[in-house]
């Protein structure tokens, strides 16, 4: 069903950005045949890409840039092509009403819309694929509560998607910023490896410089489950990561770290995600922290059974209007919620799926400040 809708979705693309696109242009035939299918290709690029078998190094990384550059250029494109029809449109039906006898456009307007519509479309896609390499910036928020005795500083990080796409530079980046912060509890929430182990060995090694006062506690999202639980295991073991699958960690600052595996997709592993084991060794006065990686997740306790609920999984949206859709089937989309008695934060994540690129929705490290309730 999901195949068959990507094909729909990428014929009606494809099917209406050539139509507006060379529709009264003076091109033959023969090479609107070929503009056609060139873009038809780019809209199914990234079943080619992620289908990427043994390659590996610099020539994936060029196919993974390039043809999922081209690949947001036409979605944005097509999403442009359609706003901008439907505004010329209303205004031409206000025209209609207004002086009936108004001619229509010409070819040579018609070109000229197009080409700044191009321009444009190609201006933010540029933006879009710096928005995505360059290093998150910094996303501040202070949390209060009676149970915190002294300030407490964490980190999170969610959506890294460790992956032959991620650049080591990037990489490097995010770990000398988190590090600077000098946190006392870093929290990886999910969607951290992406990739067979022997393509990411380099980036795994670099995350076991991730330094916190009182650990770094991971879990899993679905993406860990793609790639294999036991290889991520392993590859947790080599972050020197606290790994919590359904359970749960005190630290020095009285904060109860849980952590439970992505809620779905640990019935690969005949398993689920249990909060109550997760919580078994919780203080009562303990400030209570539940990992999961889905944010949805949170609607499934009981009030106030936690304090705060940190997920990832939504990337924000990533890419306008992806938006949408994140928010429509997760029911949260970034930020801080309150949720019977208890707060949730998604995150945007730091990382990107499939493309390197966000649009409207800039990725982010978290530090989340605690401390003690002001009376």
């Amino acid at each position: 069903m999901f195949f068959f809708m990507i094909m729909i979705s990428g014929l009606i693309g494809t099917g209406y950005t050539s139509f507006r696109l060379l529709h009264r242009q003076p091109l033959r035939f023969g090479y609107k045949v070929l503009i056609t299918v060139f873009i038809l290709a780019c809209w199914f690029m990234p079943a080619f890409i992620r289908d990427r078998g043994v390659l590996s190094g610099v020539p994936f990384i060029a196919l993974s840039y390039i043809g999922y550059f081209l690949f947001v250029f036409f979605f944005l494109l097509f999403i442009f092509l359609i706003t901008r029809d439907i505004i010329w449109f209303c205004i031409r039906f206000i025209q209609k009403r207004i002086n009936p006898d108004l001619k229509p456009v010409s070819s040579h307007f018609l070109r000229q819309a197009n080409l700044i519509t191009l321009i444009i479309t190609l201006t933010l896609t540029t933006y879009s694929l710096y928005e995505g390499t360059k290093v998150p910036d910094l996303k501040e928020i202070t949390l209060y509560s009676d149970k915190i005795q002294e300030p407490v500083q964490i980190v999170l990080l969610t959506d890294l998607h460790l992956s032959r796409s991620l650049s080591q530079t990037k990489l490097d980046g995010i770990i000398d910023r988190v590090n600077n912060l000098h946190p006392d509890i870093i929290l990886l929430a999910g969607d951290i490896i992406d990739d067979q182990e022997k393509h990411i060995q380099n980036l795994v090694q670099s995350m076991s410089g991730l330094k916190a006062k009182n650990g770094v506690f991971a879990t899993s999202g679905n993406h860990e489950f793609y790639v294999g639980h036991d290889q991520v295991l392993k590859n947790f073991k080599k972050m020197n990561v606290i790994y919590l699958f359904n359970e749960g960690h005190l630290t020095q600052k009285n904060v109860f770290i849980a952590g439970i595996p992505d809620h779905k997709q640990v019935r690969r592993i005949q398993k689920k995600a249990d909060i109550r084991q997760a919580l078994t060794n919780a203080p009562s006065t303990a400030y209570k922290i539940l990992l999961s990686h889905t944010p949805s997740f949170i609607d499934q306790l009981t009030p106030h059974q936690i304090d705060l609920q940190v997920s990832g999984h939504t990337h924000g949206g990533q890419i306008f209007p992806f938006h949408y859709l994140a928010w429509l089937f997760n029911g949260y989309l970034n930020g801080l919620y309150t949720v019977n008695g208890m707060k949730l934060y998604v995150s945007r994540g730091s990382g990107q799926w499939g493309p390197q690129m966000r649009f409207l929705a800039p990725s982010e490290i978290t530090l989340i400040r605690l401390s003690p309730f002001k009376h």
